[in-house]
């Protein structure tokens, strides 16, 4: 613990194995194939799927050109707790990382050269929905997507030292996956989280790190593989001292959680400032998903293959909820021939600068703070529910934007 600038006393505490699962690579294809959930998080040891890369330098071998200009954060001033966005050539990122550099840095938005990341069981079927999707938003037809970036949201690959991403939940209702390649990491988690407590931390975004919420933590060391699903609120802390952090990692769509992807869409379109990127086009990704779910009703499996007629009825009820347009009939009605106009009307609703999730901006600070803990238990829920008042949140966009945009931690 003290590597990573926590003191020992901290009452933080490791997961349980009530708080999380552990299963090897096989038993979680098992778990993915039989459609089984488990609403917290599930960590796989290394053995059945080892890293793809061996060492920070690695990455960097596999570009093209130093040259090329990424998205990265840096520490203003040492064991700050503010950080600066700005663009760096991968040269100049690949000397900070290997020089020893005292200072924090991040980088969110490369690209994953090669392409055997993703783990076995996240391609089993029911984990294989985005693909849909992505031929929906993103391609003509079945044909080749006309749009490179969307692959990215699949396989990535994030590198840092000495810089902790602050708590959040991934965008766009998708389920995460990642492999730890280089050093290792401590990845903190809300286990389980009532809805009081997923209201608090909605409603006070600017609270200290880690200040509201009864966290565990994980160290996941090389080789390892951590998945959890969609709406788990969890941050991520790197080594200051040693090699730089290498993690491979991808979202993950289940047709079988049809019914939380629009749940926690739904919520994030209200509360667009806890997430890790913009959601101002979550009306196309749910536009996207309704296409995708009715384009199955010709199957025998259809309902099973989403979780059953009741998980459909949620589906179509929260997205409904976001964009009275988004229905059933609706596309049914714009499949074939006019989908894209009624699409692109969505996207005229949502905003003009809508832009694609692949555009990573995860939000970072340093690995000084100190971890907090609850001073009382609080009850936990079995289920990451919509807070209470997301159904009557004020629609006023301008004022959530500027609550996202005073966090300390965001620039």
């Amino acid at each position: 613990m003290l590597q990573f600038g926590w003191r020992e006393n901290d009452s933080t505490a490791p997961a349980n194995t009530a708080e999380a699962l552990h299963m090897s690579h096989e038993s979680l294809g098992m778990f993915t194939n039989a459609k089984l959930h488990y609403n917290g998080v599930i960590v796989v040891p290394s053995a059945g799927h080892a890293p793809v890369y061996d060492s920070t330098e690695e990455i960097f071998d596999h570009f093209a050109s130093d040259d090329i200009e990424i998205d990265v954060q840096v520490e203003e001033t040492l064991f700050s707790s503010e950080c600066r966005a700005t663009k760096m050539r991968t040269k100049h990122l690949r000397h900070r990382l290997l020089s020893g550099d005292k200072f924090a840095i991040n980088s969110l938005n490369l690209v994953a050269p090669k392409q055997n990341i993703r783990p076995p069981a996240m391609d089993e079927d029911d984990c294989l929905m985005y693909s849909a999707l992505n031929t929906i938003m993103f391609a003509d037809g079945a044909g080749r997507t006309n749009n490179k970036q969307c692959a990215d949201l699949e396989r990535w690959t994030l590198v840092g030292h000495g810089a902790l991403t602050s708590p959040h939940t991934d965008s766009h209702g998708l389920s995460t996956f990642l492999t730890i390649n280089v050093s290792q990491v401590l990845f903190f988690y809300l286990p389980h989280p009532s809805a009081s407590q997923i209201e608090h931390w909605i409603q006070h975004p600017n609270d200290e790190l880690l200040g509201a919420g009864d966290w565990r933590y994980v160290l996941l060391k090389r080789g390892t593989t951590i998945y959890f699903p969609a709406g788990t609120i969890h941050a991520v802390a790197r080594l200051r001292a040693g090699p730089a952090s290498v993690i491979t990692g991808g979202y993950v769509m289940r047709r079988s959680e049809i019914s939380s992807f629009a749940r926690i869409c739904r919520m994030q379109n209200t509360y667009d400032y806890v997430t890790n990127e913009e959601c101002l086009d979550i009306r196309e990704w749910l536009w996207a998903a309704a296409v995708t779910v009715t384009g199955g009703l010709t199957r025998p499996d259809y309902p099973q293959r989403f979780d059953g007629l009741t998980a459909l009825a949620e589906f179509w009820a929260h997205a409904e909820a976001v964009d009275d347009r988004i229905t059933a009939e609706n596309a049914m009605a714009h499949r074939d021939k006019n989908w894209e106009q009624f699409h692109r009307a969505l996207r005229q609703k949502s905003t003009t600068t809508t832009k694609h999730p692949s555009s990573r901006r995860n939000r970072v600070r340093t690995a000084k703070k100190r971890v907090t803990a609850p001073t009382e238990e609080e009850e936990h829920g079995h289920d990451v529910r919509l807070p209470q008042s997301a159904s009557t949140a004020d629609a006023d966009r301008t004022e959530r934007l500027a609550k996202r945009n005073t966090r300390r931690h965001v620039t």
